[in-house]
């Protein structure tokens, strides 16, 4: 369902557009205390707001409470129109925005590249972005980031990062899908980039190493983990590590064991099963994974897995049901 579409289903209540269910439940509690010894009951509203969508009156013999009742529905009714109008409006102009935005990184060979850099700051674990900077620029920045091979990670997770802040996601989907870039390596970058701040980040250690060490859970104890993650970066960052040397240096320190299933003295139970589609090796995790192209993820309790769905023409990742055969 589009957001134009989920929009368009909520109602308002107390300064705020809710769903029908929870716009009903309001509404039946504000009608109860409006309208004293007068029955009020939730199927009341329901089948008032049935009325008041479409369109039409009460008899003339009706109660004078259910009246008010539907006049109230009625006006909120057309609140809520207004305001998937107003939404849509939104929607449209920003799509619109994120296409112009799009067109213009696109065109990457007509720019002035020296002008372009000039309104960013780079080094080797880094990019940051002048404020007067504007979206196209954040965006064509990006483009060359994701088309130049010797941009590192970290330029193009805090490019992506940045266009994202704008409001901009939609720009880097359809830069990686039109350069034909891994959008889960590319969210995978921008992960880590909001991960390790930009001052912790250290040169000497490769962004992969750095993916190795903090992503899985190491501790239960939140304080614990960023303990034992900030102790292994340290001895990363002396000994050289590559990125296997980091995964098995983890393993190592690991006190929440990959594949607990919970119990008194066992740590918290694992939710997420990952399976390396390369070796076929299956691990449980406590918290949910990255999605990267090299893995398939499954949250075990809910049957779903993450995966590239299709949303009004956009690849997106998000969690889908598991069908069972």
């Amino acid at each position: 369902m589009s957001k134009a579409n989920k929009t368009a289903n909520l109602l308002p209540l107390g300064g705020e557009f809710v769903d029908k269910k929870t716009f009903i439940e309001g509404k039946t509690k504000e009608f109860k205390k409006a309208h004293k010894g007068f029955s009020v009951e939730a199927k009341d509203v329901s089948a008032l707001l049935k009325i008041a969508e479409k369109g039409e009156e009460l008899a003339d013999d009706s109660a004078p409470e259910h009246i008010a009742m539907l006049k109230s529905l009625t006006s909120d009714i057309d609140a809520a129109k207004e305001y998937a109008k107003e939404k849509e409006q939104e929607a449209a102009a920003a799509a619109n925005k994120e296409l112009t935005v799009f067109n213009a990184a696109m065109k990457i060979e007509t720019v002035d590249i020296a002008l372009l850099n000039s309104k960013f700051t780079s080094g080797t674990t880094y990019v940051d972005v002048d404020p007067t900077a504007t979206d196209e620029e954040v965006a064509q920045k990006f483009a060359l980031a994701i088309r130049v091979g010797n941009f590192t990670a970290w330029a193009i997770g805090d490019l992506g990062n940045a266009l994202q802040d704008r409001g901009l996601e939609g720009v880097v989907d359809n830069i990686a899908a039109n350069t034909g870039s891994s959008e889960a390596t590319i969210y995978g970058h921008m992960r880590l980039a909001r991960t390790i701040k930009k001052e912790d980040r250290k040169a000497s250690i490769l962004p992969t190493v750095y993916k190795e060490l903090t992503f899985p859970t190491l501790a239960a104890n939140p304080k614990e983990d960023a303990k034992l993650k900030a102790k292994l970066i340290k001895q990363a960052e002396k000994d050289g590590w590559n990125s296997k040397e980091a995964r098995s240096q983890a393993e190592a320190a690991r006190e929440v064991p990959a594949g607990n299933q919970g119990g008194k003295d066992k740590g918290p139970k694992a939710n997420f099963l990952v399976v390396d589609i390369g070796t076929g090796k299956a691990t449980l995790v406590v918290d949910e994974p990255p999605f990267t192209e090299d893995t398939a993820v499954f949250n075990i309790a809910k049957r779903e897995a993450l995966m590239v769905v299709d949303h009004d023409g956009r690849e997106v990742i998000e969690w889908a049901a598991i069908e069972l055969a």
